[in-house]
């Protein structure tokens, strides 16, 4: 594995609050990322930036972050794209192999999408983000995940029908 140039531990007072859910953005785009911590920060989420999927899946192995949730870009440098960074995600021992991962691209298509479902993503997305949107899913996908914690909830994920994408891509 790549070692990470920065480590990024969180001074205490900015620690998420114990009632606060963390989102881990991992994107390769400064701006990308810098969006996202707004958009979520001003939600009442505690954001944590990874620029790839090295340094992501490093603090989460370190113990750096413990995410509540993951945005991931899909394409970005090094070996661990978002997609490596799912399955990568997924393998983890512990709670945060089961973490909503929601994997986004600006260049999607049906083959990318599938790729990112058989990683084990929860959701695929377009960029440019549809903002409240990516919040609503955000929100979505925590809400279910503390239901199937507290044992209401049956179902992870709303994939769609992976058969049918792909029939598309064939």
């Amino acid at each position: 594995m790549i070692k990470s140039k920065t480590h990024h531990f969180l001074p205490t007072h900015l620690a998420p609050k114990t009632n606060q859910y963390v989102v881990l953005v991992v994107d390769d785009m400064p701006v990308n990322r810098v969006l996202l911590n707004k958009v979520f920060g001003t939600a009442g989420y505690a954001v944590v930036e990874a620029e790839s999927g090295e340094e992501a899946i490093e603090m989460i192995e370190a113990g750096e972050v413990r995410p509540d949730v993951i945005v991931s870009d899909v394409e970005m440098p090094g070996s661990l794209d978002g997609i490596a960074f799912t399955e990568a995600v997924r393998h983890q021992n512990g709670p945060v192999a089961n973490v909503p991962i929601i994997v986004a691209s600006g260049n999607p298509d049906d083959a990318m999408e599938l790729s990112a479902y058989e990683a084990g993503a929860d959701l695929f997305m377009s960029k440019p983000f549809d903002l409240a949107a990516l919040r609503d899913e955000v929100a979505t996908a925590l809400r279910r995940e503390k239901r199937i914690q507290q044992g209401s909830g049956s179902s992870r994920s709303t994939k769609p029908e992976l058969n049918e994408l792909r029939t598309r891509i064939r």
